[in-house]
């Protein structure tokens, strides 16, 4: 055995093969869904712990499918199917398999002769979903018929089913393109179905024969190592459960089989195993690859944007209703469910939103205010579209006050807030509100609201207590109030970018600064999945005791607040002098970030310089699939900077990634050709 073992995960290995238990089924699925690449991988039926399926798409409308099982004395049974994607009359799809096989007659091993396998149709299956984790499997076979309302229990990586672009937290390695069924031609009628879930598992389940000629199969979980290797040490066989209605997922035992060893390359390989059971002994066979996955080619390589979307840029008014000569700065945008784009109008004197609707030839302002007009310092979109903000009364620094967009007006929340209060954050459904109490020569003070506990004090911190860090500013809060982003408040605009740490609050408790585990301070820059994701565009080199010092990685991150996991999203430009990156935008789930990179000192006056300074910003996206794209690529693929484009910044973008608000800059001389436009993604062969 192997000296590198590492076990396989409970919640698989349970669920595959040895009484995990779940209190009801499945709800029987419902409404059909168009068959997609992701829906590849492992499912199992919640009440028959210890049996599964390995379904592989080949292409837009062939299937592959593996049901391990067990015959009707407690012995194991394979069972595999060819299947047709076809319209299953309800919406959706279904994958049809009209005939499934089962074999006998060969040996394991050295003794193992391809004309001993026996094939034998027994039967039929079909498959639907209703989701991307979710489905109905029903099969005729054996003189029995079942339908089991199905769930998923591993993906493949680099296949994608919620959107196209794929899902934050689920990046594809290079290696991808090894998942597939792989066999040795001198023992046609074996063979292996190997899939890397993520970069870090792979999943091989063995079906084979024991020496007496019986069907047995053998699965388990494993890892790459340095050397490329895929090292499974922890496989294992079952038995004892009976075919169909006679399951019992009581009945599976578990127990150790060995160890597998895999040596890929694209189209060949080689496996050795090593089993702890003498009748298996151990030996290498050479092999072949039988099957590839729908969009995972090998080797694998990133989509780019115009292969996952239609690519449109719709130009927008940059002028202003009523306001002669005026231009929109729109430098931070937003943009609702119907279309809607907002911002604020610091750039024409008076304070009040901007809002434009779709098809209109100007901005305008946004509704009127009961009372006097506020200088707005952030608006904060909610999932229902409802707009918040906070301001200033002109002329009265102390008068603070939180308001929302009702009815076509500006009005202030009742939440029995001190004078002073002002909001930073909200939570995505605007129920939950973060903010700050500043008064004249007092130090700010963080707090926290819900309308069923009111307001709450967050620990912050003292300026004059060495101890802790001062002025800390809540950003972002989850729908609980349990979860508190935020960043130190009070740097001039000309501080370091790495000196907007991040810190947060977790349960009210004492705010904790943010690094990943080399202690680079991170830099927040947005929030999203109810702040279970927090993203941000650059970290500093640091230790907790001395956070203000030295190196700065020019890198957009993602931590994950539930593992503590920070990764970072990867560099454009050059190696040498990578540019900073600046954080504009993040989908709702997630799978989209936007903004823009390169020189933003040359970037941060007034739009005066040379335009080769200017030209030095680019705007880019990042999904999980693509990795991080220059806009600027995408709007001209020769590579060459559109001239009427010779700044690209991303300004907001909506809350599922699709519609990007484009801009060319901050520069506010009056020669400075401002420039808007909608950069709109429209997913292709997505139903």
């Amino acid at each position: 055995m192997s000296a590198s073992h590492v076990p396989m995960p409970r919640r698989l290995r349970n669920a595959l093969v040895s009484g995990l238990l779940l209190c009801a089924a499945l709800a029987r699925a419902d409404a059909g869904m168009s068959i997609r690449s992701g829906h590849a991988g492992h499912w199992f039926a919640a009440d028959r712990s210890g049996e599964g399926w390995v379904l592989e798409l080949r292409d837009a409308g062939n299937a592959w499918m593996y049901w391990f099982t067990y015959d009707e004395t407690g012995g194991q049974r394979w069972l595999t199917a060819a299947g047709q994607v076809v319209d299953d009359g309800e919406g959706g799809q279904r994958i049809e398999f009209p005939q499934l096989v089962v074999t006998h007659g060969a040996r394991f091993g050295a003794a193992f002769d391809p004309e001993d396998v026996v094939r034998e149709a027994v039967g039929s299956a079909s498959l639907r979903f209703d989701g991307c984790d979710s489905g109905e499997f029903s099969y005729n076979a054996f003189n029995q018929s079942q339908t089991f309302a199905v769930q998923r229990l591993a993906r493949v990586m680099g296949t994608r089913c919620e959107t196209p672009h794929g899902v934050a937290g689920r990046e594809a390695a290079a290696f991808a393109g090894e998942s597939g069924s792989w066999f040795d031609p001198a023992h046609n009628g074996e063979g292996y179905a190997l899939h890397w879930s993520t970069p870090e598992q792979a999943i091989v389940t063995w079906y084979s024969y024991d020496d007496q000629g019986r069907q047995y199969w053998m699965l388990g979980t494993g890892h790459r190592d340095g050397d490329g290797r895929i090292l499974f040490s922890d496989v294992h066989a079952t038995r004892g459960a009976r075919f169909g209605t006679a399951f019992d997922p009581a009945h599976v035992e578990r127990f150790a089989w060995g160890e597998l060893t895999f040596q890929l390359q694209c189209g060949s390989g080689a496996v050795r195993y090593e089993s702890v059971l003498p009748a298996f002994g151990e030996g290498i066979l050479d092999l072949q690859r039988l099957t590839s996955l729908h969009e995972v080619g090998c080797p694998w390589q990133r989509p780019t944007l115009a292969d996952l979307y239609d690519i449109d840029v719709q130009a927008l008014p940059t002028t202003i209703d009523g306001a002669s000569g005026e231009r929109v700065y729109a430098f931070d945008a937003l943009v609702d469910g119907h279309g809607t784009l907002w911002t604020d109008s610091s750039s024409i004197g008076f304070g009040l939103p901007l809002r434009l609707e779709a098809g209109e030839p100007h901005w305008r302002t946004a509704g009127e205010l009961q009372m006097e007009s506020l200088h707005f310092n952030r608006l904060m979109l909610a999932e229902d579209d409802t707009v918040y903000g906070s301001g200033r009364l002109p002329g009265d620094a102390d008068s603070l006050l939180p308001v929302h967009f009702v009815d076509n007006a500006w009005r202030p929340l009742d939440m029995s807030l001190p004078d002073g209060a002002y909001m930073t954050g909200i939570s995505a459904s605007g129920a939950h509100r973060v903010g700050m109490v500043s008064t004249a020569g007092a130090l700010r003070q963080p707090w926290q609201w819900a309308a069923d506990t009111g307001l709450d004090w967050l620990r912050g911190s003292d300026a004059g207590d060495p101890s802790t860090p001062p002025l800390l500013v809540p950003l972002w809060t989850n729908e609980v109030g349990s979860l508190v982003v935020g960043t130190v408040g009070g740097l001039p605009p000309t501080a370091p970018i790495d000196a907007y740490r991040t810190f947060f609050w977790r349960d009210d408790d004492t705010p904790r600064m943010l690094t990943d585990d080399d202690w680079w301070l991170l830099a927040p820059r947005a929030c999203a999945r109810d702040c279970g994701l927090v993203f941000g565009s650059a970290a500093g080199r640091g230790d907790p005791e001395s956070p203000a010092g030295g190196e700065l990685r020019r890198e957009p991150w993602v931590w994950d607040s539930a593992s503590g996991e920070t990764r970072y999203l990867g560099r454009l430009g050059p190696v040498e002098h990578p540019p900073a990156f600046r954080i504009a935008a993040v989908a709702t789930d997630g799978s989209v970030v936007a903004g823009s990179y390169g020189s933003f000192a040359t970037f941060s006056g007034d739009g005066g310089g040379p335009a080769s300074d200017r030209r030095t910003l680019d705007g880019y996206v990042w999904t999980p699939l693509t990795g991080l794209v220059s806009i600027g690529d995408i709007l001209d693929p020769a590579g060459a900077a559109p001239s009427q484009w010779e700044v690209l910044d991303v300004a907001g973008m909506s809350r599922d990634g699709l519609r990007l608000v484009l801009t060319n800059g901050r520069g506010a001389g009056p020669d400075f050709p401002r420039r808007l436009a909608l950069l709109v993604l429209s997913p292709r062969h997505w139903l």
